[in-house]
């Protein structure tokens, strides 16, 4: 197996055993258990925020090239379509 494939993997191992509550903490003999349900959504929701806002920013930047339109301010090329006056490039 691929090293990527290895923490791909680890990162379902341990996400699902997080989902499940599973989760515990050994002090010498005595076992302490506690729900780790909760944290697993906020490790959860805020990557997903992340990955959903870059993936709402290449559509948007795919969008304008396709009208064309810069990618990086959306000002309007039609006029000068091998550089824009607002950013530069």
């Amino acid at each position: 197996m691929s090293e990527k494939l290895l923490r791909i993997a680890a990162g379902l191992f341990v996400a699902i055993a997080l989902t499940l509550g599973i989760g515990s903490l050994a002090i010498g003999l005595t076992f302490l258990f506690f729900p780790t349900g909760g944290y697993m959504w906020l490790f959860l929701l805020v990557p997903l925020f992340f990955a959903v806002r870059r993936l709402q920013r290449r559509r948007q930047i795919h969008d304008w090239e396709r009208e064309g339109l810069c990618p990086n301010c959306g000002y309007d090329l039609r006029a000068t379509p091998d550089r824009c006056p607002e950013f530069g490039d």
